[in-house]
């Protein structure tokens, strides 16, 4: 009897150091993989709450008041890798769903409707805003969905606020969110991006030249107001595709640079990453308006490529360069800045195209087979500045 004893606790003792080794070398348990379906609040039961980590203390008929339907999002979040808003649904957020670092996170969204109800707060942003070098989102995927505010004068904050992240897609998605003087979607120093047959349109009025769709990089003149502490790092964006959209807005696209006259930041920081360059950025097959400024602005990028896209400009061409349809240009030191423009058709005020350097000269300029037209009597295609350009095609 006394030897069965001393056998199964040797079993028992064998078994918990096996586990503990397993774990070990899992790296211990992580969040659920599994997919979780999103109800809105009114026709939530008390199973569909209880599905939220601290919520199962909680019950339908005595939590009404106070409500924060993203509060429950956010908790399901820290359980749940995918959340699927039921589709042929109304949600209402209140506050901007939180992306935790460290996982990779899906969103679906087909068929249903997101009303962002609280103009200062968006729609989609880090949890964490602090972290550097790519590591505040490990991969974000949202898929679907019409994605608006309930104000018709849009947000007063950008709707999309995506950072210091990587493997990031959007897709399939109609954003009608921010105010025409915000931006829909800002997109700051992230690595492998992916924005896909997308809709993105300002609401209300502004006599700005803001994009709805911003590429940035993360310094303390573009996104101090945004960053802080290490994530304001100078990464920039690379491997950006942008494929199949229309976006719409004062300005329809803008990539950024930190310039040395750039607003929004102190005097000692302005320009501080003015020689960093964004890497990889691909448009094509896009339909994009500028109201007030360009349709597209793209400034230091090493590899852009803008290919078989509608680009327009409806600036006065008053607005001289910021009346292009494209506006390309090298604002850095270093002769590293690349730009193919081909098989587009494009108009503006000034120029239909426009490619030129502030700084260094552009070290290669493509520029073919443009359909182009203005609204001036200046050159419609004006491509200087470059220490090898090929401009032909075009008409």
């Amino acid at each position: 009897m006394k030897g069965t004893l001393i056998k199964n606790s040797l079993k028992v003792t064998l078994a918990a150091a096996s586990m503990s080794f397993m774990l070990m070398l899992t790296g211990g348990l992580t969040a659920k993989a599994e997919e979780v379906v999103a109800v809105p609040f009114e026709k939530m039961t008390d199973e569909d709450l209880h599905k939220a980590p601290g919520w199962e203390t909680r019950n339908m008929t005595n939590n009404k008041t106070n409500w924060v339907y993203s509060n429950y999002i956010r908790d399901l979040l820290s359980k749940y890798d995918t959340i699927t808003f039921k589709s042929g649904e109304t949600f209402n957020l209140e506050y901007a769903i939180n992306i935790p670092s460290g996982r990779n996170i899906t969103i679906n969204a087909e068929g249903a409707t997101i009303n962002i109800t609280n103009t200062q707060k968006g729609a989609v942003a880090n949890a964490d805003f602090t972290k550097g070098g790519y590591g505040a989102i490990a991969g974000l995927t949202i898929n679907g969905g019409i994605w608006k505010s309930t104000d018709s004068s849009g947000g007063k904050t950008s709707a999309f606020k995506i950072a210091q992240g990587k493997n990031i897609t959007l897709k399939n998605m109609t954003i009608e969110c921010a105010n025409a003087g915000s931006h829909s979607v800002e997109i700051i120093a992230c690595k492998d991006v992916l924005i896909e047959n997308c809709k993105i349109t300002p609401l209300g009025s502004n006599n700005g030249k803001e994009e709805q769709l911003q590429i940035d990089l993360a310094s303390p003149a573009t996104a101090g107001n945004v960053l802080s502490g290490k994530a304001l790092d100078g990464s920039t964006c690379q491997n950006v595709q942008i494929i199949n959209c229309e976006v719409t807005g004062n300005r329809g696209i803008g990539i950024n640079a930190d310039v040395k006259n750039a607003k929004g930041a102190g005097k000692k920081d302005r320009g501080k990453y003015q020689n960093k360059y964004h890497k990889n950025i691909t448009i094509s097959g896009c339909t994009i308006t500028g109201n007030k400024a360009e349709g597209l602005m793209a400034y230091n990028i090493i590899g852009l490529k803008v290919t078989g896209n509608t680009i327009i400009s409806k600036a006065s061409a008053k607005k001289a360069n910021y009346s292009s349809g494209i506006h390309a240009l090298n604002q850095g030191g270093g002769n590293k800045m690349t730009v193919t423009i081909q098989n587009n058709t494009v108009e503006g005020g000034k120029q239909a195209i426009f490619v030129g350097s502030n700084g260094a000269k552009i070290k290669k300029a493509t520029v073919t087979n443009n359909t182009v037209s203005n609204h001036s009597k200046n050159a419609v295609v004006a491509v200087v500045g470059c220490k090898s350009q090929k401009v032909k095609g075009n008409k």
